[in-house]
């Protein structure tokens, strides 16, 4: 039995010798070699590895780099066979590379602990996940111990956002060992209902009953506020009587419970004659009237007279060019009309009450 020092090519020679009267032959049934390997030997590949950083937050990346022999196996699932490698560790373990030295076979294991901090649990609870568009909503993180920081800018646990649309709020939460984690909060924006605002009679005389609309009209409710007294009307058609000009807010509510809100201003004229143009000697009676109405204008041109209620319904029409136009109401119920004279491109409404 012998030992080579060193790993190399070496040949093995065998040599017979004989005297007169022994055997010519040699017969040579088995040759065996043996290439000692292990601890200590020359024919073990001498294994240096390391990972760095060997202290690391869950997830976050440990390189790992191998010398001293000519092929690796690593203890991890993927690029486990290079020298220079890297893994993300959710928990602490012992990294192990087995280092091969091909010429001789043998192999040499290292092990490496990697120590993992955990990271911090962090949850966000929100006032409510579905919120309609404008409405205030507070977020707040849950992370004993820990620092916080939002994609909004903010850094405290606890911070109240006003989304118009859908939005995802995260937070980033950093525990005592510098570890972090994020959580992600999103939002469902609802959009509040587009309210338009409709009077009947834009320019109404004062007593006048007026009648407000409020569109879309299928709305769930209507709530109706002014500024000339605490009334409060339901609905979306009210019907007023004011004696001055006021503003009118309505604040409607759609199936989802979001609101919508518009402003406008109902006008009120004293209408003891409302003139577009001047039409001078000018005159209907008798007012009131029970019945029969007379337009005098002391004029030969075409005079175009038009009778309407108090919600703007034409009610009848009729020309002349005679001096006195008489104008029958006696069909007509109880009330406040209003007769437009148009004559020579100038116009008036009188207002006429009907006993």
């Amino acid at each position: 039995m012998f030992t080579v020092p060193t790993s190399g090519n070496f040949y093995v020679a065998i040599r017979a010798t004989s005297t007169s009267g022994s055997a010519q032959y040699l017969s040579w049934d088995d040759l065996s070699v043996t290439i000692p390997c292990g601890p200590g030997s020359p024919n073990s590949p001498t294994v240096v590895a390391t990972a760095n950083p060997n202290q690391v937050c869950a997830g976050s990346p440990v390189s790992l780099n191998a010398t001293g022999a000519d092929t690796y196996l690593w203890n991890i699932s993927t690029n486990n066979t290079n020298a220079n490698t890297s893994d993300s560790p959710t928990s602490s373990m012992n990294y192990m590379v087995v280092g091969t030295n091909q010429l001789s076979g043998c192999t040499t294991t290292v092990t490496i602990p990697v120590t993992v901090l955990a990271a911090p649990n962090v949850i966000v609870v929100a006032t409510s996940p579905q919120v309609c568009a404008g409405t205030p909503v507070m977020l707040t993180a849950i992370s004993p111990g820990s620092t916080f920081n939002w994609n909004t800018g903010g850094t405290t646990p606890v911070i109240t956002v006003t989304p118009t649309t859908n939005q995802s709020y995260v937070v980033t939460a950093t525990g005592t060992n510098n570890c972090t984690s994020s959580y992600t909060q999103a939002l469902t924006v609802m959009p509040n209902p587009s309210i338009t605002l409709n009077s009947a009679n834009s320019d109404a005389c004062k007593d006048d009953q007026i009648t407000l609309s409020a569109n879309p009209s299928n709305l769930v409710s209507y709530l109706w506020y002014n500024n000339s007294n605490s009334n409060v009307y339901s609905g979306s058609t009210i019907n007023v009587q004011l004696s001055s000009t006021a503003q009118f807010t309505v604040v409607a509510v759609n199936s989802n419970g979001c609101q919508g809100k518009n402003t406008t201003t109902q006008n009120i004229s004293d209408c003891t004659g409302i003139t577009s143009y001047a039409l001078s000697g000018l005159s209907v009676s008798p007012n009131p009237t029970s019945g029969m109405i007379t337009v005098a204008l002391n004029n030969s041109l075409v005079k175009a007279v038009k009778v309407t209620d108090v919600s703007g319904r034409v009610i009848m029409t009729t020309s002349s060019d005679a001096a006195n136009v008489d104008v029958n109401l006696s069909s007509l119920a109880a009330g406040v009309y209003y007769v437009n004279i148009n004559s020579a491109n100038a116009t008036k409404v009188v207002k006429v009450i009907k006993e």
